[in-house]
Parts: C-alpha cells; structure tokens; sequence
C-alpha cells in the first residue's frame, strides 16, 4: 500500500486496482496529461496493465505513458 500513497503524493488521480470501460471515457473526458501505471510484479497485474494499455489506445489521446513495477518486498523495480 506505500507504494501506491508515494505514486498518489506524485500525481493529481489515483485510479486504484481496476480497469473498466469507464477508464477510457476518463481519458478522453479529462484534461489528463500523462498517465503512470503502477503494478506488482506478479502475473495477474499483467492483465491489469494490458487493460489500462488498451483504455489509452481506444480514448483516442495521444498521451506520453510509463510502467512502474514493484516487487513483491515493495521495491521500485523499473
């Protein structure tokens, strides 16, 4: 969870743990200049990754993005 307050103390939005066809009228709708996506390094957060990846795509904005991936310990991977 500390790792999710620092990235919220970073940026202006939080969307926490989920992906739904709503993301991507938030992209479009919003004056949202860039978006970080932070996931865990296991498995399953490759979905949500993915999930937010297409939200990005089909909003139609061309938006600079990055990936952050934590370890399991909490470590800032990459």
């Amino acid at each position: 969870i500390y790792y999710y307050l620092y990235f919220l103390q970073m940026h202006q939005i939080l969307i926490l743990g989920y992906v739904s066809p709503d993301t991507m009228e938030i992209i479009r709708n919003n004056d949202i200049r860039s978006v970080t996506i932070v996931r865990m390094e296991v498995p399953c957060c490759g979905g949500l990754q993915r999930a937010a990846e297409n939200a990005l795509r089909a909003s139609g904005k061309f938006l600079p993005w990055q990936v952050v991936t934590i370890s399991r310990d909490g470590r800032i991977l990459d």
